[in-house]
């Protein structure tokens, strides 16, 4: 099977080289297994730290790898879709530019779609490498969300995640932020679909500065969730026999 990783970016200027470096040696290992890596797509919201230069110098270096830009700064979630939209692998991984998450660690999150076990997976994060305010604002987030739509994820909002082109392309997902990994999640399993998580470990972001403002982010998360809630609710009401 083919796969293609989307990396959505903004002003991540200093990342995008290491980051590139490692996904050419995560390349070259598969060479001779049965997944195939295609094509790494970096989508750029609109950074103005430089971005745009690295990776224009990637591309030259790398011929694997594709960039584009956003004709306006409007949120991961647009990002990830038109990454999503352009990408041609039978497997998209999905996974921040910050180089939290390592390419080494692909293999681990693809193995139950390619033992037919998953339809969409999510990392699990080993380890947690956020202040005590932080880790319990995204554990009460998890907490509400699994009880809210019946999942059992650590971190449901973790921008690392491996899914089926198929299945991915039959999902309409309305969100532009940081909330588009919840109401994919939600929207997946509503559809049926088999979520799974892998434990992955968390690396310490090397360079620049996280784009999350956690209360602003959390905010948006619970406005979403309850819409998401509403929403579902609704459509069990209309297809409830009369």
């Amino acid at each position: 099977m083919n796969i293609s990783i989307v990396i959505p970016v903004k002003n991540e200027r200093d990342n995008i080289r290491p980051l590139a470096a490692e996904l050419d040696q995560y390349m070259l290992r598969l060479a001779g297994q049965r997944t195939r890596f295609m094509e790494a797509i970096f989508v750029n919201d609109r950074s103005d730290d430089g971005t745009d230069k690295e990776l224009e110098a990637c591309c030259v270096e790398y011929p694997w790898l594709r960039a584009i830009t956003l004709p306006c700064g409007t949120g991961k979630g647009a990002a990830l879709k038109e990454g999503f939209r352009l990408a041609t692998g039978d497997i998209i991984v999905m996974m921040d530019g910050d180089m939290q998450h390592s390419p080494a660690d692909i293999p681990r999150i693809i193995v139950p779609l390619l033992k037919d076990e998953a339809d969409i997976v999510v990392a699990a994060r080993l380890d947690f490498r956020s202040s005590t305010w932080r880790r319990f604002l995204s554990r009460s987030l998890g907490f509400i969300f699994n009880f809210m739509f019946g999942l059992h994820l650590v971190t449901p909002n973790e921008g690392f995640k491996a899914m089926l082109a198929e299945r991915l392309s039959s999902i309409q997902v309305d969100s532009n932020g940081f909330e588009f990994d919840l109401e994919l999640l939600v929207k997946a399993r509503a559809r049926g679909f088999r979520i799974e998580q892998v434990q992955i470990p968390v690396h310490e972001r090397r360079y620049g500065e996280s784009k999350v403002k956690t209360l602003r982010t959390i905010c948006s998360f619970a406005i979403k969730m309850v819409e998401l809630r509403v929403a579902r609710l609704q459509d069990s009401s209309r297809t409830m026999p009369v």
